[in-house]
């Protein structure tokens, strides 16, 4: 891990090298290109995208559909759990990625601000013996939010994969981690960063990065790992100049309905673990290696004015298990562990319906959900009424989508981890409908 870490910083170092000789080559070259400026629409972000591509030299021959970049990344800051569940010290992380960007040569580049996707790998290192040394994997993607000149901008960027390699929970040899009981788990972040060209090949990356790591209750502890840092990074593009002749600044997109409603069904499955009372039980601990089953069928009925968001209301109706399950300690084993006999609630109270608003930002190859919703009918289980749920789905086939949802309680801890499938159904504007 150290030869890892050894390696990572000194790549971010030949980086942030090189990318000063390119800075020093930029400003003695620059006036070529200033000359070569055209005279483009009133609109600010084409503006700047025009500006950009004419700093680039003149298209070479390629194999690649798209231009590829590298990026590396350096982050520090803190992670926000309770101390008598996990004691850790300054978060900090190197990442390597690599990606392809678009070239403007279609509406949907221009609309979705020129999104960016990649692969990544992260290396963590959390200052605490109780977590080891965790390692994510992941796929991101990113674009543009707001263009001020050619060379400066605001941009967004997701990221989901998994996170490898933590040093798991166990009562015996590992007690003092209480928000992680699973070797791999989910990893998510949600990166704000200002970006910076400082030549035709090189760009300079500054922002925060919020990071969830957590299994959704299949296998308990779980409270999850929730992380704030800032980052720098440094970009270096191959071929970025073949979007100077592939960019089309006067591409629009088709004509919408604005009044388009859509219909949202999506069927969800998964397991999860929870927590068992100790007092008068004579379990040693809540933790038992149980896995109940959970069902979930989520409706909503929403408005999508653009093609890039949706939104409205829905329905979310769940089947769990382990709702009013009891256990109690029967036994030992050679271990010293528990042996605990189950009992099972009414089939009844293991249902829960609850009432959301949700929104959805439109991709061309996913969308991304966010939800807030409250259990007016709640069962016996041992949960909240008020929950959350962040949800990508990825298209199949025309409406039909695969879907994975993380739901959570009280912001943090992470409650279902479901996979499902689900469809889509337009409808016509209620004003239609009414004549």
């Amino acid at each position: 891990m150290t030869k890892i870490k050894t390696l990572t910083t000194a790549i971010f170092l030949w980086g942030i090298t090189s990318s000063v000789s390119a800075t020093s080559w930029f400003k003695n070259n620059s006036s070529d290109y200033t000359n070569r400026r055209l005279s483009v629409p009133d609109s600010a972000q084409i503006d700047s995208f025009r500006q950009y591509n004419l700093l680039m030299h003149d298209p070479k021959s390629h194999l690649l559909k798209r231009p590829v970049f590298i990026n590396m990344k350096y982050s520090g800051g803190k992670a926000l759990v309770e101390e008598d569940k996990l004691k850790t010290g300054y978060v900090q992380y190197s990442e390597m990625r690599v990606g392809v960007t678009s070239l403007g040569n279609r509406w949907k580049d221009i609309v979705y601000g020129m999104p960016y996707y990649g692969i990544g790998i992260g290396f963590y290192d959390f200052n605490s013996k109780q977590t080891g040394h965790p390692i994510s994997a992941y796929l991101f993607q990113g674009g543009i939010l707001k263009a001020f000149s050619f060379r400066s901008m605001v941009k967004y960027e997701w990221n989901f994969g998994a996170s490898f390699n933590w040093k798991k929970y166990n009562a015996a040899t590992n007690p003092d981690n209480k928000c992680i009981g699973a070797p791999v788990n989910i990893y998510f972040a949600a990166n704000l960063y200002y970006n910076y060209l400082l030549s035709k090949d090189w760009d300079l990356n500054i922002g925060a990065t919020l990071s969830h790591v957590s299994n959704g209750a299949t296998r308990m502890p779980n409270s999850g790992v929730n992380t704030v840092a800032a980052f720098v990074g440094l970009t270096y593009y191959f071929d970025r100049e073949r979007i100077v002749n592939e960019f089309n600044p006067n591409l629009r997109a088709p004509s919408y309905d604005n009044s388009r409603l859509i219909s949202d069904i999506t069927f969800n499955s998964t397991v999860r673990q929870r927590r068992f009372d100790t007092e008068e039980t004579g379990l040693s601990s809540p933790y038992i290696n149980k896995n109940f089953f959970v069902g979930n069928v989520s409706y909503a009925l929403l408005h999508m004015p653009n093609y890039k968001y949706r939104y409205g209301g829905g329905i979310d109706i769940v089947y769990d298990e382990s709702a009013d399950y009891t256990a109690k300690k029967i036994g030992e084993k050679p271990d010293g562990s528990d042996i605990a006999k189950l009992y099972s609630g009414k089939f009844m109270d293991r249902w829960a319906l609850g009432l959301s608003v949700r929104g959805d930002i439109v991709m061309p190859k996913y969308s991304v959900t966010g939800m807030v919703g409250y259990e007016v009918i709640k069962g016996k289980k041992n949960d909240h009424r008020l929950y959350q749920a962040f949800n990508v789905k990825v298209p199949f086939w025309d409406n039909l989508y695969g879907s994975f949802t993380i739901r959570s309680q009280k912001f943090s801890k992470a409650q279902y981890m479901f996979f499902g499938v689900g469809y889509m159904f337009d409808h016509k504007p209620f004003k239609l409908i009414k004549n």
